[in-house]
């Protein structure tokens, strides 16, 4: 019987023997899948083409979050919980998390941490997620306020010195937590 590190490893060789080959067909999966949670966001980022992208807004169901899972759990070792939208904003968010987990593969998601309240980030911690991302893209409240236009600087990190609290009091490793910056314009100095 094949164990999930046996799947991973074919899973790998399949990829790599494909891209040598240069196929237009790979009898594969991926090793990541991206998979949009949420295409709702309570922002308007200056430097997100959200604006100019015509898109359906809504969440994922749970169940069709499940069959995705179910069926790439033993060959993906990732799966990027986000892509245009802001994950918390899918009311399911920790359930989803908690099933990657179950089903041993590794979730994450990029935030921008405007919902991350005290009750949502303990949720987080508990629920196994690995590692996330949050966005920031401002050392001061202004800059920050100018480029993540519709947050609040201060409840932002707030929110964030609130997670890293209760990771510590929680005595928990994960999820592991990176403030992602994108040097623009309008943040160098």
């Amino acid at each position: 019987m094949f164990t999930r590190t046996r799947y991973r490893l074919l899973n790998k060789y399949k990829l790599i023997s494909s891209y040598r080959r240069k196929t237009l067909h790979i009898s594969a999966y991926p090793s990541v899948i991206n998979i949009e949670t949420s295409s709702h966001c309570n922002l308007r980022c200056s430097m997100c083409p959200r604006g100019k992208i015509v898109t359906k807004e809504g969440n994922m169901h749970l169940p069709l979050y499940k069959k995705i899972i179910d069926e790439i759990h033993r060959c993906t070792e990732l799966a990027v919980l986000h892509n245009w939208g802001e994950p918390m904003m899918n009311g399911n968010i920790v359930e989803m998390v908690e099933y990657a987990v179950h089903r041993g593969v590794h979730p994450m998601f990029s935030t921008n941490a405007t919902l991350m309240n005290n009750e949502a980030g303990i949720a987080l911690i508990r629920s196994g997620l690995p590692i996330i991302l949050i966005g920031i893209d401002g050392a001061t409240k202004a800059t920050y306020e100018k480029i993540r236009r519709g947050a609040d600087y201060g409840h932002v990190e707030n929110n964030i010195l609130s997670l890293i609290e209760n990771k510590k009091r929680l005595c928990s490793i994960n999820p592991r937590i990176v403030l992602r910056f994108m040097e623009m314009e309008e943040n160098r100095y």
